[in-house]
């Protein structure tokens, strides 16, 4: 997960400005909301970056029902981190920071479009919560593929969490990037903007509390509690990535999920008009894709990992979605797998494993109340072994009940995780409790 430049942004820097700055100011593009300033030799931004500012602009203030009246933005893109360090302005440790002068709104960036600096400047005139509301929206509406885990603290706990350094503690930024997510997806934008601008920094958590029941009629430490059980992983609210993404053809070239010079980040989009059985090719240079739902009320969110060669199917219903590059850039594309894995066990398109030594086979299932099936084969061979691996790499736990069965009608045994199973060629596998909270189950099994 990126989570380097996430967990060291400036929050709410008032005054961002000292004695010996060295903005940058050699290449200036202009937009009717924005001023851009970049190095004459920055060759990771071009002009096209204040169009996609406009669209984030229009995009995020849509969302949120907060029409932009704060007049020009001045964005200051630096040639790399250490250009941003050094000449900035802005804490040593930040990735990125936003002011707010007499001179109006700007931000300073080592990335050409940085959206969790933006949403701050967005809502600059709601005032200052705390920064695990503050950051926690900032980081929410701009997931860029991440997922934000639940923390196994209260809100309490959080709220009084120290900073470092000049910068807000870590947890306030992924911690509340997943609670402000629950509270997008289950109640809407309108509420959480009123308690934001009735929730003070400087006010006690018994005040804080308050301000949530007056706003939402529901006790903060329930609505924290009901969270962390129903939401254990949440994958933020994607609106500017689902309106930005560029698509992936089904079956076309692979799309690419690296950053570009327009601010267009390591994300494409995937539009499936019908429920669809794919695959994916590609991605050598990565170590995983993440994939959401584009929902702003919540929605599939799953990690895929060690993807590269694996033998695979996803099995997804008709929607739009938007995936991410895990870690590095790459390539991606995705074609058809029609058969592959089926709820009609009778239709079934063998999955044929690649003959080595170890292998490894990934099935990913959207929730499902009826059984799925899946019927794997070895080239070259007759029969091989088959182990179960976590179908969540990060808590170490199975969720799907997997069974090896002989023909469609049985027998079948479960596949137990702890043990191998041997398979031959023609059985086929069922797999059931495909109810993740995430929305969807990757079920991982290595095969020698």
């Amino acid at each position: 997960m990126r989570w380097v430049l996430a967990l060291l942004l400036c929050a709410l820097v008032l005054s961002c400005n000292g004695p010996h700055l060295d903005l940058p100011k050699d290449q200036i593009w202009t937009s009717p909301h924005f001023r851009y300033a970049a190095r004459a030799d920055d060759s990771g931004v071009c002009s096209g970056v204040v169009d996609q500012l406009e669209a984030h602009l229009q995009t995020l203030t849509t969302y949120l029902g907060l029409p932009w009246t704060g007049g020009v933005i001045d964005y200051y893109k630096f040639r790399d981190l250490a250009d941003f360090q050094s000449n900035s302005g802005c804490p040593p440790a930040a990735g990125g920071c936003n002011s707010s002068s007499s001179a109006g709104p700007d931000v300073r960036s080592p990335m050409p479009l940085h959206g969790h600096e933006l949403v701050h400047i967005y809502t600059r005139a709601l005032g200052i919560p705390p920064a695990l509301f503050a950051e926690g929206l900032a980081e929410a509406l701009s997931p860029e593929g991440r997922a934000f885990p639940a923390p196994s603290q209260s809100w309490r706990d959080i709220l009084g969490a120290s900073s470092q350094d000049g910068l807000v503690a870590s947890i306030d930024y992924w911690g509340g990037g997943w609670f402000v997510t629950y509270l997008l997806n289950k109640f809407g934008p309108a509420p959480f903007l009123d308690f934001y601008r009735a929730a003070a920094s400087h006010q006690a958590a018994a005040a804080i509390a308050q301000q949530f029941q007056n706003v939402y009629g529901l006790s903060l430490d329930d609505v924290w509690r009901q969270a962390q059980a129903s939401s254990p992983t949440l994958g933020g609210v994607p609106v500017w990535e689902c309106a930005s993404a560029e698509p992936i053809v089904m079956g076309g070239s692979a799309a690419s999920l690296a950053d570009r010079c327009d601010g267009r980040g390591r994300f494409a989009g995937l539009e499936l008009p019908t429920a669809t059985t794919f695959t994916w090719f590609g991605g050598e240079t990565m170590s995983g894709f993440n994939i959401s739902r584009c929902s702003t009320n919540g929605g599939l969110y799953i990690e895929l990992t060690e993807t590269s060669g694996a033998s695979a199917a996803i099995a997804f219903p008709a929607g739009k979605y938007y995936v991410a590059s895990a870690d590095f850039p790459g390539t991606l594309g995705f074609r058809d797998a029609s058969g592959v894995v089926s709820s009609d066990c009778n239709s079934l398109t063998p999955l044929v494993l690649p003959a080595q030594n170890v292998g490894l086979m990934i099935l990913l299932f959207a929730d499902s109340s009826v059984p799925w099936y899946a019927m794997p084969q070895i080239a070259n061979g007759n029969s091989f072994r088959l182990q179960r691996i976590a179908d969540y790499w990060y808590q170490q736990t199975m969720v799907a009940q997997v069974e090896a069965c002989d023909t469609c009608q049985g027998p079948c045994q479960i596949l137990d995780p702890a043990s191998e199973a041997q398979l031959s060629n023609g059985m086929v596998l069922r797999f059931t409790n495909l109810t993740a909270l995430e929305g969807a189950t990757v079920v991982r099994m290595s095969y020698l």
